[in-house]
């Protein structure tokens, strides 16, 4: 009976390297997160366009308003000044929102991939495999 027990107990204490795999994770996962970091960069580089682009718009109606122009001029570029700042938030709102689906994906898939790493090990530990990480 103290023969089928051995399968419950936790695999960390019966492998005294596991520190060490855990800092192997721990870097390769650090490793994957700067990776994702520059994909996410590089998807959210239009939404940044964007957000420039109606900056700079909304910075020369501001100019254009201070300078003069007449009151129904000014009224005109205050309309659009309103509008571009809305439009401006609309895209900022998207892009918080699109970062935050795409930090919480990555940290499942990190989590996922973690698990699945372990798995392979314990699996290849109990027929005897020895893996090189890497």
């Amino acid at each position: 009976m103290g023969c089928g027990i051995g399968f419950l107990q936790n695999p960390r204490t019966l492998n005294p390297n596991n520190q060490a795999d855990e800092e192997e994770e721990e870097e390769e996962l650090a490793a994957m997160a700067d990776a994702r970091s520059i994909d996410l960069d590089s998807l959210l580089h239009p939404f940044h366009e964007r957000a420039l682009l109606a900056e700079e718009r909304i910075a020369k109606l501001e100019a254009s308003v201070q300078g003069g122009g007449g009151v129904v001029g000014q009224e005109e570029l205050l309309v659009s000044l309103v509008e571009l700042r809305g439009k401006l938030l609309k895209v900022k709102a998207e892009h918080e929102a699109e970062k935050e689906k795409l930090v919480s994906e990555n940290k499942k898939l990190q989590y996922q991939v973690l698990h699945l790493k372990r798995a392979v090990q314990e699996a290849d530990n109990k027929i005897g495999i020895k893996t090189v990480s890497g």
